[in-house]
C-alpha cells in the first residue's frame, strides 16, 4: 500500500447543538504526493484526537471529496468523545483512496466556545475572585477609553498632517496630472503612427511580391545564365589546373633530362679523355726509338698532356650535379616564410624547386624561393607567391637543386694518364 502525505490546507470546527458534547464539523483539502487534488473521490477516514496521554479513536467515517479536493466529516460518534479534554489536544486523520494512505497530525489551535463552557460551569468563584474580576474589567476598560482617545487623537493629528502634504504638492499633483495627460496623447499619437507604419509595410510587401510575380521569368533567366557563367569558368579553371599539372610533370621530366644529359655528357667526355690518353700512348709506343722519343717530348709533350687532363678534370668535377633534400615541418609557421639550409650551395644560375607533401608549389623563378645566404647555404620560402600558405607541423618540404661539387686532392687522382 503506498503511503502519501496529507496536504491539509483548511480545518474548519463547527459544532451542532446536540445533547452532551457537541460533534465537530471536520474539513480538509485532499492532495496526493505530487501536490495534486484528489477530486470527486470516494475516501475512508479513520481519526484519532489524543488529549495527554489519552487517545479517542473513531474508524471508517466514508465521505466524497468534491471538485475542489474538498472532504467534509463529522467527528464525534464514537464512544469516548465526552471525555476528551480538549486542551493540547491533536487530531490525527488517516485518508484512504485508491489504495492510498494519506497520513496529517494537526494540533486544536483554539478551544471552541461551546466545548470550554463545560469547564466553567465547574468553576465556584468567590466574592474575591469576583471583586478582582471587577477591578480588571474596570482597569481594562480604562485602559481602551484612553487608547480610544489617543488613537482618535492621532487619527485626527495624521489626517491633518495629510492635509497639508496634498496642499504642499498640489502644485506637483497637477504637473503630474498634466503629464499623464500628454503620454495619453503620445500613446495615441504613437499607436497611430504605429497603424499607418503597419499599413505601409502591408502595402510594400504586397508591391514586392507583384514585382517578384512581374519579374520571375528574367529571375529565372538570368539564375539559368549566372550557373552556365559559373560553370564555364570552373571549366576553365579545371582546364587551367591541367595544363599546370602538364607544365609540372614536363619541368620535372625536364629536370630528369637535364641530368641524365649531364650523367652522359661527363661519361662522354671521361671516355673521350681515356681514349685520347689511349691513343698519346699507342703513338709513343709505336715510334723506332722510344728512349729517344720520350727524352725529346717528356718535357713539352707530357705538359701539353698534362694540361688537357687537368682542363678535362675541371670540366668533369665542375659539371652541375642535381640534389634533393627532405624537411619535415614539426611545427605550424606563424608567417608565411621558412629559412631552410641546404647541405650544398645551390649553383644560382640553375632553376630550383619546391614540393610541399610532394606536390610541386614553385621556385626561384616564380618567387617561393629566394637565396638568403648561399656561403652559408640557405634559401627561403616565401609563402606569399604561395596563396600566402603558411607550413604546418607535418608538412614534408623537398627542395630539388644544382651544385657544383669541389674537387679535392684525392678527388683529382681519379683520371690516371701513364707514358
Amino acid at each position: 500500500m503506498k503511503k502519501i502525505i496529507l496536504f491539509v490546507a483548511v480545518v474548519v470546527m463547527a459544532f451542532s447543538a446536540l445533547a452532551q458534547t457537541p460533534k465537530i464539523s471536520y474539513q480538509a483539502v485532499v492532495r496526493d504526493a505530487n501536490n495534486r487534488l484528489v477530486t470527486n473521490t470516494p475516501v475512508t477516514v479513520d481519526v484519532e484526537i489524543t488529549y495527554g496521554s489519552n487517545t479517542y479513536t473513531e474508524t471508517g467515517i466514508n465521505t466524497t471529496t468534491n471538485a475542489n479536493g474538498l472532504m467534509s466529516l463529522m467527528i464525534g460518534n464514537a464512544s469516548g468523545y465526552d471525555n476528551i479534554v480538549w486542551k493540547n489536544a491533536t487530531i490525527k486523520t488517516t485518508v484512504s483512496f485508491n489504495n492510498s494512505v494519506i497520513e496529517s497530525t494537526t494540533n486544536v489551535m483554539a478551544v471552541p466556545y461551546a466545548l470550554n463552557a463545560k469547564y466553567v460551569e465547574d468553576v465556584n468563584p468567590n466574592a474575591s475572585t469576583i471583586q478582582a474580576i471587577y477591578n480588571k474589567l474596570q482597569a481594562d476598560s480604562l485602559s481602551l477609553a484612553n487608547g480610544t482617545k489617543n488613537l482618535t487623537d492621532k487619527v485626527r493629528a495624521d489626517s491633518l498632517a495629510l492635509g497639508a502634504l496634498i496642499d504642499a504638492n498640489s502644485t506637483d499633483i497637477n504637473n503630474l496630472q498634466n503629464a499623464d495627460a500628454s503620454l495619453g496623447q503620445r500613446i495615441t499619437a504613437d499607436s497611430t503612427n504605429l497603424a499607418n507604419f503597419k499599413n505601409k509595410v502591408r502595402a510594400d510587401s504586397l508591391a514586392l511580391g507583384t514585382l517578384i510575380d512581374k519579374n520571375k521569368v528574367a529571375i529565372v533567366d538570368s539564375s539559368a545564365h549566372i550557373r552556365a557563367e559559373m560553370s564555364s569558368n570552373v571549366d576553365n579553371l579545371q582546364s587551367q589546373i591541367t595544363n599546370n599539372d602538364n607544365d609540372i610533370t614536363n619541368l620535372q621530366n625536364s629536370d630528369v633530362t637535364i641530368s641524365n644529359r649531364i650523367t652522359a655528357d661527363s661519361a662522354a667526355l671521361h671516355n673521350a679523355l681515356k681514349d685520347t690518353a689511349s691513343a698519346i700512348r699507342a703513338t709513343v709506343n709505336t715510334k723506332a726509338n722510344a728512349a729517344d722519343v720520350y727524352t725529346k717530348y717528356e718535357t713539352y709533350t707530357k705538359a701539353e698532356v698534362d694540361n688537357l687532363i687537368e682542363e678535362l678534370r675541371n670540366l668533369i668535377n665542375n659539371s652541375p650535379k642535381m640534389m634533393q633534400e627532405h624537411f619535415v615541418i614539426h611545427e605550424d609557421q606563424s608567417t608565411t616564410e621558412t629559412v631552410f639550409t641546404l647541405s650544398k650551395a645551390i649553383k644560382t644560375d640553375f632553376i630550383y624547386r619546391m614540393y610541399v607533401n610532394g606536390v610541386m608549389v614553385g621556385g626561384n623563378h616564380n618567387g617561393v624561393l629566394s637565396p638568403v645566404d648561399f656561403e652559408e647555404k640557405e634559401v627561403k620560402y616565401d609563402g606569399t607567391h604561395n596563396g600566402n600558405y603558411k607550413l604546418k607541423e607535418g608538412d614534408v618540404v623537398t627542395i630539388v637543386y644544382w651544385y657544383i661539387q669541389t674537387s679535392t686532392s684525392s678527388e683529382s687522382s681519379t683520371i690516371i694518364i701513364e707514358f
